[in-house]
């Protein structure tokens, strides 16, 4: 790889992580924002907790598919990925300030937050 090239991808890493740590950043305010009064740290521990499962799982999945290849079959993994968020964005649709509601079977129930 010649030195040009070398420099180029390690600026264009270098933009790629910053771009990452303004997004994590800015998806921890809005989580803290979002709670209300109170309800800071609860909101900030949900996302924490939800961030260190999707890092948990993320490897297991690469597992999965890759198998005992060196390199992981990447188009399963998009699809995998681009079902997850579509799914997520879904449940996000459900989401209402007086709770969750969630429909299954038809019914609706609604689920009050525990104060």
């Amino acid at each position: 790889m010649a030195g040009n090239a070398r420099l180029e991808c390690r600026s264009q890493a270098g933009r790629l992580g910053i771009g990452h740590l303004q997004l994590v950043i800015t998806q921890q305010v809005l989580c803290t924002r979002r709670g209300g009064a109170g309800a800071t740290e609860r909101m900030l521990g949900n996302y924490m907790v939800a961030n260190a499962i999707g890092q948990g799982v993320g490897p297991y999945i690469v597992a999965w598919f890759g198998g005992g290849a060196r390199i992981p079959p990447t188009d399963a993994l998009f699809l995998v990925c681009l079902a997850t968020a579509v799914l997520t964005f879904t449940f996000s649709l459900l989401l209402r300030p007086g709770g969750l509601s969630l429909i299954a079977a038809g019914a609706i129930a609604q689920v009050r937050r525990v104060r």
